[in-house]
């Protein structure tokens, strides 16, 4: 069984200390993503992309977090940017 309410509280305290940290962000994401937070997940996610717009992870996780929460054209508007990332 994995800790992921111990990541959150891991990424969290990393973003005590440094609020523009988009791996911290990224982190925290994905261990909410497991979890039932899936909307603290997305906004999470959304941190990190406006931190950082370089990271296809966080498209592709978001991609998913969006379809779990029923935002099927964002989860596609995710879909399209991180096949960007592929053909670059």
């Amino acid at each position: 069984m994995k800790d992921f309410s111990g990541a959150v509280e891991d990424a969290t305290a990393a973003l005590r200390l440094n609020e523009n940290d988009a791996a911290a962000y990224l982190l925290r994401a994905g261990a909410k993503a497991q979890t039932s937070d899936k909307s603290g997940a997305r906004d999470d996610l959304n941190a990190t992309i406006q931190l950082n717009s370089d990271l296809p992870q966080a498209y592709q996780m978001r991609a998913q977090v969006r379809k779990q929460l029923g935002d099927l054209e964002g989860a596609r508007e995710d879909e399209r940017r991180l096949k960007r990332f592929i053909s670059e």
